[in-house]
């Protein structure tokens, strides 16, 4: 198969339904029978779903995903260090690089906090890019509101990737108090939604974020996972 489910892909054709070449989607699904061929979810510049179609191998090329960005040397050095937030701004705006995105998002949540989080939340609330992308918008905007990104994504209906979810519990247990979470609204419905979560990952998923449930558990006084102490 020459792309996976939840890759990220890049048109190299213009087709009907306002899908044209260098657009960006995500892989929804992946057939090999009766030919290989791709259920694709087509991104506007903004990280948003406008269409979704059925593509060949010969219609699309693997996009590089932001996690082999992070695990190699960057193709486009950009300094943003020095950016104004208005530039920053344009270039999460423009959306041609997942990479540059995620810098210019954690540079914004540190000087325009409406900004970031009204984007973050957008991006999360329209499952944009892939896992890892989602995992670092998760983490550079929790801290702003923490009850608002919760609520997002609970509202999303969609399941989680386990390399998101583990992020998830990672950056509650490490950013929040027991305290501070039992005071959310919505505190309850994290824990089940979290729940029916974990319990759709297989037996491998599971044994793999054995020591994050564990800390998980400590941090918000749980025993069962994700039952709260009566």
């Amino acid at each position: 198969m020459k792309c996976k489910e939840n890759e990220t892909v890049r048109i190299i054709k213009d087709f009907k339904d306002n899908v044209k070449k260098n657009d960006v989607g995500v892989v929804l699904m992946a057939f090999e029978k009766p030919r290989e061929a791709y259920e694709v979810e087509v991104l506007n510049e903004n990280g948003e779903s406008k269409a979704q179609c059925t593509l060949l191998p010969n219609d699309l090329e693997l996009f590089m995903t932001s996690k082999e960005n992070c695990e190699r040397k960057k193709i486009v050095e950009i300094d943003l260090e020095n950016f104004p937030c208005e530039k920053l701004i344009e270039i999460v705006e423009k959306g041609l690089d997942i990479e540059l995105i995620e810098d210019a998002m954690q540079k914004l949540s540190d000087i325009d906090e409406n900004y970031a989080l009204a984007k973050g939340i957008a991006f999360l609330k329209n499952d944009s890019f892939d896992p890892y992308f989602q995992a670092c918008i998760f983490d550079f905007v929790y801290d702003l509101d923490k009850e608002a990104v919760l609520d997002c994504v609970l509202s999303r209906n969609l399941d989680i990737d386990s390399y998101f979810f583990k992020d998830i519990l990672r950056t509650m247990t490490v950013h929040t108090s027991y305290e501070d979470f039992v005071k959310m609204k919505n505190h309850k419905n994290v824990l089940d939604f979290l729940l029916t979560q974990y319990e759709k990952y297989d037996d491998n998923a599971k044994d793999e974020m054995i020591d994050l449930v564990k800390e998980f558990n400590e941090n918000f006084h749980t025993n069962t996972f994700f039952k709260e102490l009566t």
